[in-house]
């Protein structure tokens, strides 16, 4: 996912988002088929947060939320960028 200064546009494959319940339920959904086509758990499947520069760290904590409310598990984040 990438977050701007201003809000977050979340990227998850295919998806786009801007609002953490959207985000929450595409999440759900990437967990789902990688369970289906992958037998993954969430605990198997790391999400990793990216963040842009002078990001607010309340839309990281809103997209980290979201990818706790998906059921995830190992959620980690990569360097600012």
């Amino acid at each position: 996912s990438n977050v701007t200064r201003d809000g977050f546009v979340a990227r998850v494959g295919q998806y786009q988002s801007r609002d953490r319940q959207q985000l929450a339920a595409q999440l759900t959904q990437v967990r789902q088929k990688f369970a289906a086509e992958l037998g993954k758990t969430a605990n198997q499947i790391q999400v990793k947060i990216s963040p842009g520069g002078n990001v607010r760290y309340q839309h990281v904590v809103d997209v980290y939320q979201a990818a706790m409310d998906a059921d995830f598990t190992k959620i980690g984040f990569t360097p600012a960028r």
